[in-house]
């Protein structure tokens, strides 16, 4: 009963937000100066765990973790997407 509402509820949830991450994540890439396509590179590293030697899923493992690397990166500016975002002074 109620656990069956409960995983419908979360099957809706993360199809609402499925899209609009994956948005931000390209306009992030974007705005780095990278392609949006790089968004597929911790599903390729899913994929390459399933067929790589056990003494080399670590560094599937390490492609997993490095859009995180990559959206700490400050923008470049203007690039082939546009202008850059405005960045807003802050005042301490």
């Amino acid at each position: 009963g109620s656990l069956t509402v409960w995983g419908i509820c979360v099957i809706i949830f993360t199809f609402g937000i499925f899209l609009p991450m994956l948005s931000l994540q390209v306009r992030r890439l974007h705005d780095i100066g990278l392609s949006g396509w790089l968004v597929l590179i911790p599903t390729a590293s899913l994929f390459l765990t399933e067929y790589l030697p056990s003494s080399l899923e670590y560094v599937a493992s390490l492609l997993f973790l490095a859009p995180i690397v990559v959206y700490c990166l400050p923008s470049k500016g203007d690039n082939q997407w546009g202008p850059a975002p405005e960045q807003k002074q802050r005042y301490m």
